[in-house]
């Protein structure tokens, strides 16, 4: 991640501090493409268990994850299409900024998300669906 203190260090160096500031751009987008993933898990996650007959535990936490992969996937392949049509015009679409592992780490990312949202987010979100549900029956 991009901070100050980085920025610093590099620019001490003799052309650090524009590689830095180009950096920057891709770090702050590979950050935000973790946000989905971790969005996506929760509604994948609550969907899975209220609508199939998967319980808590390993078999849940792969569906969400792999489901977070499709959605991500998906996504990229809207990319790739839209690079196939506009030929040149999409280069400022897809924002790879000279990164030939942009979609790879676009997925990559949404899978961390995932991981760390279910990690970090399983008991909380357990509790609401229980009362949820408990309030449903009501």
């Amino acid at each position: 991640m991009w901070s100050l203190a980085r920025y610093v260090e590099a620019s001490r160096s003799p052309g650090g501090a524009a590689r830095r500031v180009r950096r920057a751009p891709k770090d702050a987008a590979r950050l935000g493409h973790s946000a989905p993933g971790s969005v996506q898990a929760i509604g994948a996650g609550w969907s899975v268990l209220r609508r199939t007959p998967v319980t808590r535990g390993k078999w849940l936490f792969f569906i969400v994850t792999c489901i977070c992969l499709a959605i991500s996937a998906c996504y990229e392949f809207i990319e790739w299409g839209t690079a196939v049509v506009g030929g040149s015009s999409a280069d400022a679409f897809l924002g790879t900024q000279g990164d030939i592992w942009d979609t790879q780490w676009d997925m990559f990312t949404a899978l961390w998300g995932a991981i760390i949202s279910q990690l970090l987010l399983a008991r909380v979100h357990d509790r609401q669906l229980a009362a949820l549900i408990g309030h449903e029956g009501a």
